[in-house]
C-alpha cells in the first residue's frame, strides 16, 4: 500500500518530519511543499536527540546555568504574559547531551531539496493538498494557515548571532557548550549561548525595545499557544507548526513516523 505524505515547510522540523515519514516504509511517497528557502536559525538551538539515520558528529554536553531566579528569568522574557509550563531553566537538566542541529539540517537539505515543491502555502493551497495526500504534516508557522481569526500568542525577542565568515562578531563572552540564562535586571540580555561554536545573544522586548546595537539582530517570535481549530485533519509538528512552547525539534521526526505507522496499522486492520 502506497501512503501519500505531504509535509508543509522545509525548515528543520519539516525535513525531520519528511525523513521520519519516509523511514517507516519505502511505500511512503513523501513530498515537501514550501517556499524554496533554507531556514536561518537563531538562538540556542541544538538537538536533544539525534535523528536516526542522519550522519552527524559526536554529541556534546551542554551546561545550562542561571544568574538570578527562574521567576526573574520568566518575567524578563515574557513580562506578565501568563502561560502554563516551565521556562527552559526549569524544564531542562543543568547538564544534558546535545547534537548539532545545523549539521543535521544541512544533511537533510541535501537529501530533500529535489523533493521540495516551491509554492506559497495558503489556506486554499492546504485544501488542495489535503485532497491529494493521506497524511498532511504542517511545520510552517500556524498563523499563516488560519482563516477564521483565531488567537496566536507569542513573545517577540531580538536574537543576534556571530557569523565569522561574514565578519559579524558578538562582543560577549560565553564559555563553549554553555547556555547562560539571566534573570537579573542587568545586563539587558536574557540568554547567551555558545553551542557548537555558534554564539547567540537574545533580548526580550521588555528590556530592549529598540534594535540592539550588536551584530545583525533579528526579531524572532517565541510561540506560546493558540486556540485555532481551522484544520482538524492537519497533523502539526515542530514548535512553529504546533505554535506551542516547549516543543523540541526532534519531536517532528517522531510525530511523522508515528503517523505513518498508525496509517499502515489502521489500513491493515480494515483490509
Amino acid at each position: 500500500m502506497t501512503i501519500k505524505v505531504a509535509v508543509l515547510g522545509c525548515g528543520p522540523a519539516g525535513l525531520m518530519a519528511a525523513w521520519g515519514a519516509q523511514s517507516v516504509t519505502p511505500e511512503a511517497h513523501v513530498r515537501v511543499f514550501s517556499r524554496f528557502i533554507k531556514s536561518d536559525m537563531f538562538g540556542a538551538q541544538y538537538l536533544h536527540k539525534p535523528i536516526p539515520g542522519v550522519p552527524v558528529g559526536e554529541s556534546i554536553t551542554v551546561r545550562y546555568t542561571l544568574d538570578g531566579t527562574a521567576e526573574g528569568y520568566r518575567d524578563k522574557v515574557y513580562g506578565r504574559m501568563p502561560f502554563i509550563g516551565d521556562v527552559s531553566v526549569e524544564a531542562l537538566e543543568p547538564d544534558h547531551e546535545a547534537w548539532d542541529i545545523r549539521e543535521t539540517y544541512d544533511w537533510l537539505w541535501d537529501v530533500w531539496r529535489e523533493e521540495i515543491a516551491d509554492v506559497q502555502i495558503d489556506p486554499e493551497g492546504v485544501e488542495r493538498i489535503l485532497d491529494m495526500a493521506d497524511i498532511v504534516i504542517n511545520t510552517i508557522p500556524a498563523p499563516a494557515l488560519c482563516w477564521q481569526g483565531h488567537s496566536f500568542r507569542a513573545q517577540e525577542i531580538w536574537a543576534a548571532g556571530s557569523a565569522p565568515t561574514l565578519g559579524i562578531s558578538i562582543p560577549y563572552y560565553c564559555p563553549p557548550d554553555t547556555v547562560i540564562c539571566n534573570g537579573n535586571e542587568t545586563p539587558t540580555w536574557y540568554r547567551i549561548s555558545n553551542i557548537f561554536d555558534h554564539k547567540t545573544v537574545e533580548w526580550s522586548l521588555h528590556s530592549m525595545p529598540n534594535r540592539p546595537p550588536v551584530g545583525k539582530p533579528s526579531l524572532v517570535p517565541k510561540p506560546i499557544d493558540h486556540n485555532c481549530t481551522c484544520w482538524p485533519r492537519l497533523l502539526s509538528a515542530g514548535r512553529y507548526g504546533m505554535w506551542k512552547k516547549g516543543i523540541l525539534s526532534h519531536e517532528a521526526y517522531d510525530a511523522a513516523r508515528k503517523a505513518v505507522e498508525h496509517a499502515m496499522t489502521h489500513d491493515n486492520a480494515t483490509t
